[in-house]
């Protein structure tokens, strides 16, 4: 079945969970679910795409192992919040790499920095700051200010928590003076 047909027939009913197991069992139809999501097709397609994502990612992120430079490209490239959203939480699932990494990396301080993106994109990115962080730990100082900041804006229970899940983890990482 085309994976758009497959979407318009559950979308309504929002049963997606039931749904990806379709693609663990089809693997080389996560391809196109990727492209879908990464596409600027209007709504639902590509929200609908990165959801089914997020789904096989919690359920078996190894399937989305080879695909995992593509999830990168799509969360460098798209501005979509549903659709960076899903995708970051994919990235949780999956080990660090070093494709695209600065670039990653720079995104992940814009998404935080910035107030025009949703709380979910923020504590995910605090979330896979937190193995850039012990990777290069000198960029822990330049999180903390920020958090400073954001803490003074953390109205929301999710944020409140990524910053402490943040700090709590990142601990005995000491910052050089």
């Amino acid at each position: 079945m085309d994976i758009k047909e497959l979407i318009l027939t559950h979308y309504k009913s929002r049963d997606f969970i039931k749904q990806h197991t379709y693609f663990i069992e089809n693997p080389k139809k996560l391809a196109e679910l990727i492209d879908l999501a990464k596409s600027d097709l209007n709504y639902p397609f590509p929200q609908y795409a990165s959801w089914w994502l997020f789904h096989i990612s919690r359920s078996n992120s190894s399937v989305l192992l080879p695909f995992q430079n593509q999830l990168i490209d799509c969360v460098l490239e798209n501005e979509n919040m549903s659709v960076l959203r899903n995708t970051l939480g994919v990235l949780l699932e999956l080990p660090m790499t070093e494709y695209k990494e600065g670039f990653l990396l720079n995104r992940l301080f814009h998404f935080l920095q910035s107030d025009t993106y949703k709380v979910a994109i923020h504590v995910y990115s605090l979330y896979l700051l937190i193995n850039f962080t012990k990777k290069y730990p000198e960029i822990k100082q330049e999180i903390v200010e920020i958090i400073k900041i954001k803490e003074e804006q953390a109205h929301t229970p999710a944020l409140k928590m990524g910053i402490k899940n943040y700090l709590k983890a990142t601990k005995t990482i000491k910052i050089k003076d």
